[in-house]
């Protein structure tokens, strides 16, 4: 039996189409905020969230600060920790 030394996952798109669990995630994501308090439907906040991954691209790290932006909910440019108008 071989030893194995090392396992890799890439979920960057190279090795692994991820667009849909990608979307999958979002969309879940924002089911959970609006169980939490975001005062928006379904639609609307996937809608918006998408448009802001195709603005910024997929792999950046603050589509969910710029959605609570775009809604008005958090001022820009203030960190996202404890920031939120949110319940």
């Amino acid at each position: 039996m071989t030893n194995v030394k090392a396992i890799v996952f890439a979920i960057d798109d190279v090795l692994y189409d991820a667009f849909l669990q990608k979307s999958n995630a979002r969309l879940s994501a924002v089911k959970a905020m609006i169980e939490v308090g975001l005062p928006v439907d379904v639609e609307t906040g996937y809608r918006k969230l998408e448009e802001i991954v195709k603005e910024l691209g997929p792999n950046n790290n603050r589509h969910f600060d710029s959605l609570l932006e775009k809604l008005g909910l958090m001022g820009s440019g203030r960190s996202s920790r404890g920031s939120s108008s949110l319940p």
